[in-house]
């Protein structure tokens, strides 16, 4: 896979999700790692995401899931988040679209929308 200007770390604000803050790491084979606290979504606790990301001559698309546990009642569901991002420099803007999906990949929630904007974690 040829650079690309995505590929890095980068602090990531999801405006819409129930916990704004992200960390994303796009490696260069296309492996696509999110993270962000546990308890920043009151309702489920999340695994790490995991995705896959192509850069599509100038937009960057990428998919993450990540498996979900409800706090209330400990059902499990898989949380599947698509991302069409513009990267500029040292930033990014886009969209995220998310659905919910149960083990048996039955659609149970969605879409939801949210817009995202990164900054490239850099050394000084």
């Amino acid at each position: 896979m040829a650079s690309s200007p995505i590929v890095g770390v980068w602090r990531v604000r999801a405006e819409g999700a129930p916990f704004p803050y992200h960390m994303f790491a796009f490696h260069s084979d296309g492996i696509l790692h999110q993270s962000n606290p546990p308890a920043g979504n009151t309702t489920t606790s999340d695994t790490a995401g995991l995705g896959v990301w192509e850069d599509r001559g100038g937009a960057v698309k990428a998919r993450l899931e990540e498996y979900r546990l409800a706090c209330h009642d400990h059902s499990i569901t898989r949380g599947v988040i698509e991302l069409t991002l513009s990267v500029s420099h040292n930033s990014f803007t886009g969209t995220a679209e998310f659905n919910v999906y149960d083990v048996d990949d039955k659609h149970l929630d969605g879409p939801l929308y949210a817009t995202v904007e990164g900054q490239k974690v850099t050394l000084v």
